[in-house]
């Protein structure tokens, strides 16, 4: 292995892995998505899509203090064991289609961008394969590559974006104004003004959600009293950056031209030249870290997939259980990776992978408010008739 293994996650290991997983999915379709739908309102529906992710952060950690072991343990102590288990099973579905529609992400924009004499099914499957690797080498490794990865995703995001200010117009940013509908594509249904704003703010919290994934990662995190702080900060980190992407991209490209074009922020690395002619193809190098994020986002998704379906079952438990998952993602990836996987991926976020994301750990909390309240009145009840 390359990691020791003792399934303990350090404060400032869970905060660059926010960080790398909250970044990598939203660091290339979040902008374009946002500015097609509100213009260059999106700036402020980033900000209050972000808020609402901080929000959802804050109740999590709430939930989190409730239980001490995993979060699957604690759902079979709430809901019993066949509350327990299904609530595991629409955790882990929902997960392994959430891996699914990432591979299919992956390979649209590499295969469009990159490497586009790969298919898109070869590019898919090889992650895939790579993530399921991964998944064997356990958490406090997925911890330290996240560790890792942290200056690797920021450190150049940041230069190409200082590099890109001298070509911002600020008058493209000014005055902030809410995209009319008859100036939104097609493909965002001609929504704009409020309502576009709205959607904006609901598909940055989306993209945001998968800040569930503290519930599974409480009990391997040390210092959890702390953990407030640390999870404020990873969620951050990807909100300014997302803000400044879209700001510059907005400043170069004008509303009207990123809703021309694909993947905006790609062209964005392949206009900002090093000085010196350092690199040629930097769009290549910013490429290779947002595609090794995404191998991190992948690979978490498989990872807290496969702890749902183990505390379905003990029998579940069993290494070569991740095979019919990898069978299942596979089975997923094929079905939709020749359409429009982005939009695709955008539309299961909004109107399931979110909502379940939120509602679930609130039945739980409502659950275990329940029963502490029915454990509370049947003390009382014993202790009067004791007394009688």
């Amino acid at each position: 292995m390359m990691f020791s293994e003792n399934h303990i996650v350090s404060l400032r290991q869970m905060k660059r892995l926010l960080v790398v997983d909250l970044f990598s999915a939203t660091s290339l379709v979040l902008a374009p998505v946002v500015c097609r739908l509100a213009g260059t309102s999106g700036i402020f529906a980033i900000a209050a899509g972000c808020a609402a992710a901080g929000l959802f952060a804050f109740v999590l950690i709430r939930i989190g203090k409730n239980f001490r072991g995993s979060y699957g343990d604690y759902c079979k102590e709430t809901l019993g064991k066949w509350g327990g288990a299904i609530f595991m099973a629409l955790y882990c579905v929902r997960l392994f289609l959430m891996a699914a529609m990432l591979l299919a992400v992956f390979a649209q924009i590499v295969n469009h961008t990159f490497l586009t004499d790969i298919p898109r099914g070869v590019l898919g499957t090889a992650l895939l394969l790579l993530c399921v690797y991964a998944v064997f080498k356990g958490l406090e490794t997925r911890a330290r590559m996240g560790e890792l990865l942290f200056y690797l995703a920021i450190v150049p995001i940041l230069v190409i974006v200082v590099l890109s200010l001298p070509q911002v117009n600020p008058g493209r940013l000014w005055p902030i104004t809410f995209l009319k509908p008859e100036q939104a594509v097609e493909e965002m249904e001609n929504i704009g003004g409020v309502q576009g704003f709205a959607w904006a703010s609901v598909i940055t919290f989306s993209m945001f959600s998968v800040i569930e994934w503290l519930l599974f990662l409480k009990p391997y995190v040390r210092k959890t009293q702390k953990a407030a702080g640390a999870v404020a900060a990873g969620l951050l980190w990807p909100a300014v950056l997302n803000i400044v992407i879209l700001c510059v991209c907005i400043g170069i490209f004008s509303v009207e031209g990123m809703n021309r074009e694909s993947w905006p922020v790609v062209i964005l690395m392949q206009i900002v030249r090093f000085p010196g002619g350092f690199l040629s193809r930097q769009d290549g190098l910013m490429l290779a870290f947002w595609m090794t994020g995404m191998f991190m986002l992948i690979g978490g998704n498989i990872y807290y997939g496969m702890e749902s379906l183990k505390r379905i079952h003990q029998k579940l438990c069993k290494p070569w259980m991740i095979l019919f998952p990898s069978l299942f993602i596979l089975v997923v990836f094929l079905g939709i990776y020749l359409q429009d996987a982005t939009r695709i991926m955008i539309r299961f976020m909004t109107f399931i992978y979110m909502p379940l994301a939120v509602i679930s750990p609130l039945i739980l909390w409502l659950a275990g408010h329940r029963k502490k309240l029915r454990e509370s009145c049947g003390k009382k009840d014993g202790e009067k008739d004791e007394m009688g």
